[in-house]
């Protein structure tokens, strides 16, 4: 018997009229309360249509990062985040947020460029981005400082670590 799947759903109330559930997954990778899963291919399909009015918002609340669906692009364009040292190998060839998604064992935290060297390296940050980075304290070695993990209260994400690579 062939399992069906429940294709997303399209257009709601939410920004650019996605639903909620969709506009997570673009940003986030996932949507732990959705009934879909959405495939690579429509994400692509729909970051290319939303991805311009969801970045600058989520820039905003994460100067220094991009959007899961802006990774699927950004590694065909630019390729990949840099490894900077030895660890883990890779399982499979498939990528989150830049960096390779399964490995034979939990790789080091500093073991890829982070997402804001990726960005500097590749001439990706934008203007308003650079004031954000500059008016804001980073640590001695270019990551974040403890003040960039402040949750903001309207808008619940998952921990930093999990789509930063820091």
């Amino acid at each position: 018997m062939t399992e069906r799947t429940r294709k997303p759903p399209r257009r709601r109330d939410g920004p650019g009229g996605l639903t909620a559930e969709i506009v997570e997954h673009l940003l986030e990778g996932n949507c732990l309360f959705a009934e879909f899963i959405l495939d690579t291919t429509e994400a692509v399909a729909l970051w290319l249509e939303h991805g311009p009015d969801l970045l600058s918002g989520f820039i905003l609340r994460n100067p220094g990062c991009r959007p899961w669906a802006w990774w699927l692009l950004a590694v065909r364009e630019h390729g990949p985040r840099r490894q900077l040292r030895d660890g883990p190998r890779a399982l499979n060839g498939a990528l989150w947020f830049g960096v390779p998604s399964m490995w034979t064992a939990p790789p080091p935290p500093d073991m890829h460029e982070t997402q804001l060297d990726y960005l500097q390296r590749q001439g990706l940050l934008e203007h308003d981005e650079q004031r954000l980075l500059t008016a804001t304290d980073t640590a001695p070695d270019g990551r974040w400082s403890k003040s960039h993990d402040k949750q903001d209260a309207e808008a619940p994400r998952p921990p930093r670590w999990w789509h930063r690579g820091t």
